[in-house]
């Protein structure tokens, strides 16, 4: 398939909230992935969606004026028109988080750069696979 994206899209899965200011409705969606400039929203009736409305993404404080680009049943893609500055603490929070992601997966030998939510699936098959071995480790005992 013919890749037409200029920017990467990375995966999330991410509760927002869509709000159409000129009727004051607002409905909730879920975030699939995201880019510098865009992101692709599943929601039901997502024909309703008028071409224009507010995104905010309330675990990054973050509110995004959005532009619906295409349609698919429950799915829509936006494109990012203004982005209002999110909370520092939030901001803060979150790339520190990702810093310790990160020398977690190095502590233990990755050496690729891997988004988030790949380290965050890395790292629980790693605690599995180490409660595996310490369960055996202790029936040898026994």
């Amino acid at each position: 398939m013919l890749e037409r994206r200029k920017l990467q899209r990375w995966p999330a899965y991410w509760a927002g909230r869509i709000s159409f200011s000129r009727t004051d409705s607002a409905a909730d969606c879920l975030v699939r992935n995201t880019s510098a400039r865009g992101a692709k929203l599943v929601m039901r009736g997502a024909v309703f969606v008028p071409r224009e409305f507010e995104l905010d993404i309330p675990k990054h404080g973050v509110v995004y004026r959005a532009k619906v680009i295409w349609r698919r049943s429950e799915q829509i893609g936006v494109a990012f028109e203004r982005v209002e500055a999110p909370d520092p603490a939030l901001r803060v929070a979150e790339e520190k988080r990702l810093r310790q992601l990160q020398r977690e997966a190095a502590a233990l030998g990755i050496r690729e750069p891997m988004t988030p939510m790949a380290l965050l699936r890395q790292l629980k098959k790693l605690r599995q696979q180490n409660a595996s071995l310490r369960r055996r480790l202790l029936m040898q005992r026994d």
